[in-house]
């Protein structure tokens, strides 16, 4: 590669608007070296200042923020390690990998790499992996199933890195009094202490994944029955077990974002805990619903079961609901898809609080002497035509349940409540005088036919 690039390389290559380059080399943003050219430092402040153009921080922005802090971008670009030479085309890199361009560009979009207008030395790397992986016979879906999976997945892993960094390393450097140099120092001086760290962690969660990955293979080829499908799809039998907390967008609004954000840790800890005891995947986790797969009814009923038990057991709580249903799922891109999840959703929408309904198909297929089953009328849930059975699941140690704050959904104590009050005819329960208070103000908004008391 040459020692330094022109104008028209630089704004070709790196999507850098000329005009914009322009006005950054005027402000001694960018600048050029003696040769008049733009080095690989120069290229890397060009690319961080396109992508803060595009995102709407313009240079004056950047500027009372350099006056304020320092050169920041210089520090921003130290993270992203050496700076980088231009890279190829994806055309010139599709040429020479000997690749069609379109599985290119497919993998490309799935690296979660659209925005990205060049193609460095470390991703081709990656892509000739993938061409080695191809020629030994990977499907070209199956290669982008993959690549989407890991993109996904380390991707949250970064962002998480570097959002929890900012807000409890940078902004408390801030908070107790530092600025300018002396913060970013500090700050970078640990972040680079921590940067060693985190890929050696990454593959140990890997590795540890991959062992947990191949017991549940083994398992797999332990059945009878399982194997490839005739339209090249795979699907595996799986019970898939629903769960949420009921009322917690009341909770949220009468209790704020804080307290919520502590209840919704406790939860997640809870599921994944009991979850596991009982061989169960936690698959995804939208807000404050999860879902999680096993590989019998047996497990996701036991499981469930135990998930009552234990938020029944937590003070100042508030309640859960649950649905699950087992059959045949198709497996893609690490995820179950199809009608067995979309039922297990529905059902679990069917749900009031602290109640576990279950299809027929778990009743039928769970050996679980200690449950005990009700049948609830059939129902048609919504996308479905035809009613479905549905059975409430209990155990005959479960806790009796407590009373509900009716403002912010939570179980009380009766011996522990901080205000109580009589409306229509019915008594309340408190947790805190903010929820008494709010009560006291519009008593009809809570009374027990309020969709508030029961919804999420």
């Amino acid at each position: 590669m040459p020692a330094g690039v022109d104008d028209e390389q630089l704004c070709q290559r790196a999507a850098v608007p000329p005009e914009a380059l322009a006005e950054w080399e005027s402000l001694g943003l960018v600048e050029r070296d003696p040769a008049g050219l733009f080095d690989d430092e120069a290229v890397e402040r060009a690319r961080l200042l396109s992508f803060l153009d595009a995102c709407g921080v313009d240079a004056d922005d950047l500027m009372r923020l350099s006056e304020a802090e320092g050169d920041v971008l210089s520090r921003w670009a130290h993270w992203f390690g050496p700076a980088r030479p231009l890279g190829r085309t994806l055309t010139e890199a599709a040429d020479e990998l000997d690749v069609d361009l379109d599985l290119l560009r497919k993998v490309w979009v799935a690296a979660g790499l659209g925005d990205q207008t060049e193609v460095f030395e470390d991703d081709m790397d990656m892509l000739r992996t993938l061409v080695t992986a191809r020629e030994l016979g990977v499907a070209d879906d199956v290669l982008v199933q993959l690549v989407r999976v890991c993109a996904d997945a380390l991707g949250r892993v970064a962002d998480t890195e570097v959002r929890l960094f900012h807000f409890h390393v940078h902004e408390r450097l801030r908070g107790q009094g530092l600025t300018g140099d002396a913060l970013e120092d500090q700050a970078q001086a640990i972040g680079d202490a921590l940067v060693d760290s985190i890929e050696p962690m990454v593959l140990y969660w890997h590795r540890k994944g991959w062992r947990r990955a191949l017991r549940d293979d083994m398992l797999l080829h332990a059945r009878e029955g399982i194997g490839a499908e005739p339209d090249g799809l795979a699907r595996l039998p799986v019970a898939v077990l629903f769960a949420d907390l009921a009322s917690f967008t009341p909770l949220t609004e009468a209790m704020g974002d804080e307290v919520a954000a502590r209840i919704l840790d406790r939860f997640s800890h809870i599921v994944r805990q009991v979850a596991s005891d009982h061989r169960g995947r936690v698959l995804k986790q939208i807000g404050d619903e999860f879902m999680v797969a096993f590989p019998s009814a047996d497990a996701a009923v036991r499981c469930g079961l135990d998930l009552m038990r234990s938020i029944a057991g937590e003070s100042e709580f508030p309640g859960i609901r649950m649905g699950a249903h087992a059959g045949p799922a198709l497996y893609r891109e690490g995820d179950y898809l199809g009608s067995t999840v979309n039922i297990a959703a529905r059902v679990a929408a069917e749900a009031d609080r602290g109640q576990f309904l279950t299809t027929s198909a778990v009743r039928h297929a769970a050996d679980v002497p200690e449950a005990r089953w009700q049948s609830v009328a059939g129902r048609i849930l919504r996308g479905l035509s035809e009613p479905v059975d549905l059975f409430e699941v209990s155990s005959p140690d479960a806790l009796a349940e407590r009373p509900v704050d009716p403002v912010c959904g939570m179980h009380v104590d009766p011996l522990e409540a901080e205000a109580s009050a009589r409306f229509s005819g019915g008594e309340f329960l408190f947790c805190s005088t903010s929820c008494f208070q709010s009560f006291a103000d519009r008593p009809e908004r809570y009374s027990p036919t309020s969709t508030t008391q029961d919804g999420t």
